[in-house]
């Protein structure tokens, strides 16, 4: 969860060149917002009980809809960096592109996405 969190808080300063960069720039910043909309409601969530709690079984619930959250702005991350990657047709821009969302590129959704490139 702790690498999830550093991983995705990289969006906040990633810009996308290219022909569609301010669109692609945008459903990054977008992904970002809900990401971090995201965090804050389970954060909110589990101060309600005791985390430490193992007979608590509200805690696996709540992380289990902020993991499926995260699989979705995963897929829609992988589709943003593959569109822009489409969009760029220099070889340099492109690795400039996958530099850019450096450790992202290692989630495997993103990376599937990516791989099919």
């Amino acid at each position: 969860m702790c690498k999830t969190i550093t991983e995705f808080n990289k969006l906040e300063i990633v810009v996308v060149g290219g022909t569609k960069g301010k669109l692609l720039s945008e459903s990054v910043v977008t992904i970002y917002e809900e990401f971090q909309d995201t965090v804050k409601v389970f954060v909110n969530n589990t101060q309600k009980y005791n985390i430490m709690d193992v007979n608590e079984s509200a805690f696996n619930d709540d992380f289990n809809v902020f993991r499926n959250r995260i699989k979705e702005l995963d897929r829609r991350l992988g589709s943003v960096i593959s569109q822009s990657f489409e969009d760029n047709d220099s070889l340099m821009s492109r690795f400039k592109l996958f530099d850019s969302f450096d450790d992202l590129l290692n989630r495997k959704l993103i990376q599937e996405e990516c791989e099919r490139k």
